[in-house]
């Protein structure tokens, strides 16, 4: 079985906690090098804070680990050289940038995914299947938690805030549960607290069509994972739908009248199901086109509230 061969752009403790450990189960998988900003070695990998020495090598994938900020940089990198990509999310939050970069992604027939692992989950999928044909009346969802240690990234204002890595969650919904479009939202509301010019939490409400949407996001806050849709004759109900422990039972919760039903699903290493899928599939043309036009769709959404808020 050929080896895929990847590098790594700067690798922090989500790296080293959750991704590094999904990615050794994949046998034909080997890290050929990582780039970070100190010389310090990561672990066993060959490391170096030079890019040049880093893109002289030749890899199948790069995995874009740092902090937003830097991502276009290191987009446009892996484009010149060949390089299919998997990047953290956010992607980057400049619109026209964005399709520019996607733009030259299709032309060199490269293939690129925006990290959101949750949607390889069994219940995610089952989740889809059972909205399919469906009326949605209300959609609320919440990505929150506890406050984090003041030297993290997040709180510096050119990487977005907590925003970017909170709110990014419930808008995804609409790229990967409702396949909807940005210019159709309307009476658009964000409201969001700052700190020291920081968006650290704050809630997104709008209306697509007849449809309503309230998203809680952010830090400082009792933690919430949660998804609940009503519907025309029912409501469904998913605990913890973006974030996971691994072997923990999941419930997605359908409540119609007076009746309760359960289904429960055992949880598996999302980012493990993320890989093994990207890996055997990362050449089909469809798939290619697919993801590409999931960024945009995503980033096209983001993009919109972002302003909104800092307006």
């Amino acid at each position: 079985m050929k080896k895929i061969k990847i590098g790594v752009i700067g690798p922090g403790n989500h790296f080293q906690k959750k991704i590094l450990p999904s990615l050794k189960k994949i046998k034909n998988v080997k890290i050929l090098y990582i780039l970070r900003r100190n010389k310090k070695k990561f672990l066993t990998y060959n490391t170096t804070n030079n890019s040049k020495n880093f893109f002289k090598n030749k890899f199948d994938f790069v995995y874009i680990s740092s902090i937003p900020s830097t991502h276009e940089r290191y987009l446009n990198l892996c484009i010149k050289n060949n390089f299919n990509i998997i990047c953290e999310k956010p992607f980057i939050t400049n619109l026209k940038k964005t399709k520019y970069i996607l733009k030259k992604i299709r032309d060199k027939n490269l293939f690129i995914f925006e990290t959101f692992s949750y949607i390889f989950n069994q219940s995610f999928i089952k989740l889809n299947k059972l909205l399919k044909g469906e009326k949605i009346k209300y959609v609320h969802s919440s990505f929150q938690f506890p406050f984090l240690k003041s030297d993290n990234f997040r709180y510096e204002s050119k990487e977005g805030g907590f925003f970017l890595d909170c709110a990014v969650y419930p808008i995804s919904l609409e790229t990967f549960l409702f396949k909807n479009s940005s210019r159709i939202i309307k009476n658009l509301n964000t409201n969001t607290k700052f700190r020291k010019n920081i968006p650290i939490n704050g809630i997104i409400k709008y209306d697509y069509l007849d449809q309503k949407r309230v998203f809680n996001w952010g830090t400082g806050l009792v933690y919430k994972n949660f998804l609940k849709i009503r519907l025309k004759n029912s409501t469904v109900y998913y605990k913890k739908i973006y974030t996971k422990i691994k072997n923990e039972k999941i419930k997605i919760v359908v409540k119609k009248n007076k009746n309760r039903q359960e289904i429960i699903f055992r949880c598996y290493d999302q980012f493990e199901l993320m890989f093994r899928y990207i890996f055997k599939n990362y050449k089909k043309n469809k798939i290619k086109s697919i993801f590409n036009q999931q960024i945009l769709m995503h980033n096209e959404f983001l993009i919109k509230i972002l302003k909104e808020i800092k307006n």
